[in-house]
């Protein structure tokens, strides 16, 4: 079975790649996604950060990501010290559905991990796939999330590679501008990659 890594900064559009990768059959895994569950009451991350951040970032379903982002925005002490804890659990989830889909005979399954290549993961994929558009889409993407300041824009684009860096270490790059331009790019993946 062949990975794939999906990656890119902030607002770049690889949900949307994602997405398209499992309607064309190919199964998919989001860092992300794995995350939030581990945020949520009861998930295996809430108890450590809890321990290591206070009481006061939990909130009625778990941890209060705006609580737990307001003690990371000046400190990069507190980034390592979330990494620290957050980082194993998603490698162990990762690991878990690479596992299932050799077990499931896939030929083909893609990992979506926003920080693959700022958290060396890129050794655990067979391809880097890079989402990219350009800077005036990826600012009118982001800076229309909820909740979204510029400043936490700036610092989060901060703890990320340039997106030129990343193009430069990328097996493919995908620009996600019009829908099916994407998509078309999305098949070539695919098809590069299901043949090798």
């Amino acid at each position: 079975m062949k990975v794939l890594g999906i990656t890119g900064s902030i607002g770049m559009g690889k949900s949307t790649v994602s997405r398209m990768f499992e309607q064309s059959g190919v199964p998919v895994w989001e860092a992300d996604r794995e995350v939030e569950k581990l945020y949520r009451t009861g998930g295996e991350a809430v108890e450590p950060l809890r321990k290591a951040f206070g009481d006061d970032i939990l909130g009625p379903d778990g941890i209060d990501k705006g609580k737990l982002k307001e003690k990371l925005l000046d400190h990069h002490e507190q980034k390592k010290k979330l990494e620290a804890i957050v980082h194993p659990l998603v490698r162990k989830k990762m690991e878990e559905f690479k596992a299932q889909c050799i077990n499931q005979k896939h030929k083909l399954a893609a990992l979506e991990v926003p920080l693959l290549l700022e958290s060396g993961l890129q050794d655990k994929v067979d391809y880097v796939v890079v989402v990219s558009a350009p800077e005036e889409f990826q600012e009118k993407r982001v800076m229309g999330r909820k909740g979204m300041t510029r400043e936490w824009f700036q610092k989060i684009k901060g703890w990320q590679l340039s997106d030129a860096e990343k193009q430069q270490r990328a097996d493919f790059v995908i620009i996600s501008v019009g829908l099916k331009q994407t998509r078309l790019q999305v098949k070539e993946v695919i098809a590069k990659t299901k043949t090798v």
